[in-house]
């Protein structure tokens, strides 16, 4: 990786803890997995989603941390567990309807991560 790869990608990485990359790639790889037994084009689309889809739920949860309610915008977010008011049907509710937000996101990364890249590419410029 050149130094220019490192300067862009670090500042991208740091800007969320560890345990929103860790829970984005699990839930990439579980989509993945379940969805890649099908044509051998729609596997390269599946495969660039398994890439793509953190920065494309990290693209929208910035976009929603601006525009959303707080109670809405803590859906985007894979790490984000501010639950402890909602009683138990709710809790469950509440992770079906994370579960299907991130499935749909999962299904558009390959449109959303690019997009979510070149908006990252100039936003850790801001910041340093």
């Amino acid at each position: 990786m050149t130094n220019n790869n490192q300067s862009f990608f670090r500042p991208l990485l740091r800007s969320q803890p560890a345990k929103f990359w860790l829970l984005a790639f699990l839930f990439s790889f579980i989509a993945f997995r379940l969805q890649s037994y099908t044509s051998l084009l729609a596997t390269y689309l599946y495969l660039l989603n398994l890439i793509t889809f953190p920065f494309a739920a990290l693209f929208l949860g910035v976009w929603a941390k601006k525009r959303l309610p707080r109670k809405i915008r803590s859906l985007f977010f894979p790490s984000y567990q501010n639950i402890l008011h909602l009683g138990s049907w709710q809790v469950i509710v509440w992770y079906l309807l994370k579960i299907l937000l991130f499935y749909i996101i999962w299904k558009f990364s390959w449109i959303l991560g690019p997009l979510g890249l070149l908006f990252f590419y100039h936003l850790p410029a801001k910041h340093k």
